[in-house]
């Protein structure tokens, strides 16, 4: 998806959708807007009924002036994923990657009752009221 981004970003206007992840019952949620790939939501189950009933992933590309080759070659990227540890590697060696904060799980403990995204963590920022002194 980085890949992608990288290349065909200003004429992505956004990408979106659910994606199965090999070794997880639970679906992602995908979001990107031009190169910038947001943190993938961790659903806590599949939608019920309507085109998710069978649990696989499927995106949707809205899209300005992108030609027929170009949405093929996005088509094929898609098609041919590297297996995990080129896809580490491909990482490793390109830090500025839009997707490389989908890497992350590590995550420490959040607040009970706030949200958890994957490889980011949500949490209330508390304000202290301070008095000025002149």
């Amino acid at each position: 998806m980085a890949r992608i981004l990288q290349e065909h970003g200003p004429r992505l206007l956004r990408v979106k959708g659910l994606m199965n992840v090999a070794g997880d019952t639970l679906p992602r949620v995908v979001q990107c807007v031009q190169n910038v790939a947001y943190p993938v939501v961790r659903l806590p189950r599949w939608p019920e009924g309507g085109p998710f009933d069978d649990q696989r992933g499927r995106l949707v590309f809205i899209t300005h002036d992108l030609d027929d080759d170009a949405a093929q070659a996005i088509r094929d990227s898609l098609m041919n994923l590297p297996g995990d540890a080129a896809a580490i590697r491909i990482a490793a060696a390109s830090p500025q990657l839009p997707t490389r904060c989908w890497l992350n799980e590590r995550i420490a403990p959040s607040t009970p009752g706030m949200p958890q995204l994957d490889g980011w963590l949500i949490q209330p920022r508390r304000l202290r009221h301070r008095t000025a002194t002149l």
